[in-house]
């Protein structure tokens, strides 16, 4: 094919897919030493590695179809995503007083995760549709945007599933700011944004989600309890010190002592083994990542395939600042994953499938300057 003999298209992808393909096998590697010292929990390895290699197969088939056709199934992914979160409440697997997940035979489904992609494709279509948008002052323009946002907003956190509401809402935002929408409207999404935080407080946060956010302004208040997840994440961050204490040597994983540190937790875990020099190092590659997806998403003229690049940058940003920042203590602990380091079918495959798209956009530019 001849996007991929394109030379001005084909080193930005390069360099992203690369980078990706490193993040992934550190992030495998790393799984295998958080859980080789609890038995079945073993199998998480495998199943990642299993993981890893079909959604290495999707991403192939996402690149090989130009992305301008998936832009008519903007709003059919929209609907049927919606679809799905409902059917959670009415048919979803209950797993840590949560309902998040979808039993579809053999195979499990996150439909929140789906969410996040369907998002960005239904308002990057909205916004490209409707160049001229934001040419007057009427707050009605808000409307359908608000109505995109809000509704997956308000099933996923009434799941309750905190920190992939928290992205969801935020990923909507940001799109909805790179459209350069007036200071006006700007402050009418501020304040709406406040009444909604306040809303959530008393009618959808769980008391478990309340006792973190005050765990995390007062630490000293439930060490044992609310706290305990940020207080052991930030041992095992700090006693990795410059250098680490070396592969499969992490004490906070060896003796279980931080919980989910195949999820949310897993750097902190790699923090521990490999020092703030491999710290460092990662978060370099994750910034490079997100540098690419920027340079890809400026230098097409296609304003939904611009939407689409930005909105995955949004995606990523907001994952890997809000984990790390859950993880040091700078954040109340709200589940928010590492991308393609954290355990998981749904994160990883979805993860991968943006990453696809925007290599897509990057090797199919050029067609629609």
């Amino acid at each position: 094919m001849d996007i991929f003999t394109k030379k001005h298209s084909n080193s930005d992808v390069i360099i992203l897919g690369v980078l990706v393909s490193i993040l992934i096998t550190i992030g495998i590697i790393n799984l295998y030493s958080v859980t080789t010292p609890r038995g079945i929990e073993h199998q998480y390895y495998y199943n990642q590695i299993i993981w890893a290699v079909l959604g290495l197969v999707i991403c192939i088939l996402v690149i090989a179809i130009d992305y301008k056709k998936y832009e008519i199934l903007s709003y059919v992914m929209y609907y049927i995503c919606i679809i799905l979160l409902i059917m959670v409440f009415l048919f979803g697997k209950t797993a840590m007083g949560a309902k998040r997940w979808l039993s579809l035979g053999i195979i499990q489904m996150q439909p929140a995760e789906l969410m996040k992609i369907a998002l960005i494709f239904i308002l990057s279509k909205y916004y490209s549709d409707k160049k001229e948008v934001y040419t007057s002052w009427s707050i009605f323009k808000l409307f359908t945007p608000f109505l995109y946002i809000i509704v997956p907003f308000v099933l996923v956190i009434k799941q309750p599933d905190l920190g992939t509401a928290m992205i969801i809402l935020l990923i909507g935002v940001l799109i909805v700011l790179f459209n350069r929408i007036k200071i006006f409207h700007f402050i009418l999404m501020s304040i709406a944004g406040i009444g909604f935080a306040i809303l959530a407080w008393y009618k959808f946060l769980k008391p478990y989600q309340k006792k973190r956010i005050i765990a995390f302004l007062d630490p000293d208040s439930d060490v044992l309890g609310s706290a305990y997840h940020s207080i052991q994440s930030i041992i095992a961050v700090g006693s990795g010190q410059i250098f680490g204490k070396g592969y499969m040597k992490s004490t906070q994983s060896q003796f279980s002592f931080l919980p989910e540190q195949h999820t949310d937790f897993i750097f902190s875990i790699f923090a521990e083994e490999w020092g703030f020099i491999g710290s460092v190092i990662l978060l370099t590659i994750c910034t490079l990542i997100l540098f690419q997806i920027l340079k890809i998403s400026y230098s097409t003229e296609d304003l939904f395939a611009k939407n689409i690049s930005l909105g995955i940058f949004a995606y990523f940003f907001l994952h890997f600042t809000i984990n790390v920042s859950m993880l040091l203590g700078l954040m109340p602990v709200v589940g928010v994953t590492f991308p393609f380091m954290s355990y998981g079918g749904s994160s990883l495959i979805s993860s991968m499938i943006l990453i696809s798209l925007v290599i897509n956009i990057g090797l199919r530019k050029s067609r629609y300057e």
